[in-house]
């Protein structure tokens, strides 16, 4: 019969990396098998190992199964006064049909508040990255305006770290793409430097390459909310010709006559 303390020994070696939970052995005439499970909100992860019993235990390495209970590859998040708003419309039941699963997240909700960060942008920014390839997370669709929902306010020119919204010669540049580049920690990559001001040109490292896609509607009003959805839905679902059209806008830049001085112009005449 197995003694307890090799029971013990098994759980160490594993609890090392691994959470343990609870403790399941089954037997046969020929082996013991234990199988130790981590319990999480976000699924089952099974830790098997094989047992021979003889004068000497033998332990072969673990062999790891992986079953998530949840999977969502988008996750809409916003706050509990506006959820009402967003279940209002058409977007969730469509976006269903075309395969997404979807998955409504509060700010306030234990998974963001429980993350470690010094402020709540940090917090939400943590919770994806320990969500985003647990749960499979694609997309993010952010419902809410940047005072219920902050942007993080980068300062792209490390000299300039004035904050004056309405003063264009401030250093201070809102964006979602904090929650959209979450390869590292910020104190590996947003503020690596660890002097507070984010996104700073050679001084800190973001990689701006996305691991989830983040878009957002920036409004309070339960209406407007709904109606965007809709309107978002009506678009999707539209198979129409037009969508074949398209008008490109583009800019001329480094006119041959620039001066800086004055207007600039390419030289071209409208045709009437």
């Amino acid at each position: 019969m197995l003694k307890i303390t090799n029971v013990i020994i098994v759980i160490f070696l594993i609890a090392t990396s691994f959470s343990v939970v609870s403790l399941k052995i089954e037997n046969n005439n020929e082996k013991n098998e234990f199988l130790i499970y981590q319990i999480t909100p976000d699924g089952i992860i099974t830790y098997e190992t094989m047992y021979r019993i003889s004068n000497n235990i033998s332990i072969s390495l673990p062999k790891i199964y992986t079953e998530s209970f949840e999977d969502y590859n988008y996750i809409i998040l916003t706050i509990n006064e506006l959820e009402s708003s967003i279940l209002s419309s058409n977007f969730i039941s469509w976006k269903e049909s075309l395969g997404y699963k979807i998955k409504i997240i509060e700010i306030m909700d234990e998974l963001i508040q429980d993350q470690e960060g010094k402020d709540l942008q940090e917090k939400i920014r943590n919770f994806l990255r320990e969500y985003y390839t647990i749960w499979n997370i694609k997309y993010m669709l952010i419902v809410g305006d940047h005072e219920t929902i902050p942007m993080r306010y980068c300062y792209p020119n490390p000299n300039n770290h004035r904050f004056e919204i309405f003063d264009f010669t401030s250093g201070e540049v809102p964006t979602d793409y904090y929650y959209s580049d979450l390869s590292y920690s910020d104190s590996e990559s947003w503020d690596s430097d660890g002097d507070g001001y984010y996104g700073e040109y050679n001084e800190d490292n973001p990689d701006f390459y996305p691991e989830i896609f983040v878009g957002r509607i920036p409004t309070n009003d339960d209406v407007k909310i709904t109606y965007t959805l809709d309107k978002i839905v009506k678009f999707e679902s539209d198979s129409s010709s037009w969508k074949n059209n398209a008008l490109n806008v583009g800019a001329f830049f480094y006119f041959s006559n620039e001066t800086s001085t004055g207007l600039s112009m390419d030289g071209a005449v409208l045709s009437y």
